[in-house]
């Protein structure tokens, strides 16, 4: 019974905690648009250098696409043991 009430905190992290990067690199890179599109758009043009934003945005995405896949994978392998026996 202990093992399966610590199981299930574990499962609901390994499930939904890759949205937490995916909110960081959608965050990232929407600031990086308004710093570097916006005054473009509205013609106050300035020099920024953007590639910290979009460096932390493909880092971030990265470990949200791999948690994802983690993810995936421990349900799957969650759903085939519980058909297999």
């Amino acid at each position: 019974m202990m093992l399966r009430v610590a199981r299930t905190p574990i499962i609901v992290v390994v499930t939904t905690g890759w949205l937490v990067p995916l909110f960081f690199s959608i965050s990232s890179l929407l600031a990086w648009c308004q710093a570097e599109a916006s005054p473009v758009v509205y013609g106050t043009e300035r020099t920024l250098n953007s590639f910290p934003f979009l460096h932390f945005s493909q880092q971030t995405l990265t470990i949200a696409g791999f948690w994802c896949l983690l993810s995936l994978t421990v349900w799957t392998v969650i759903l085939i043991r519980r058909r297999s026996g």
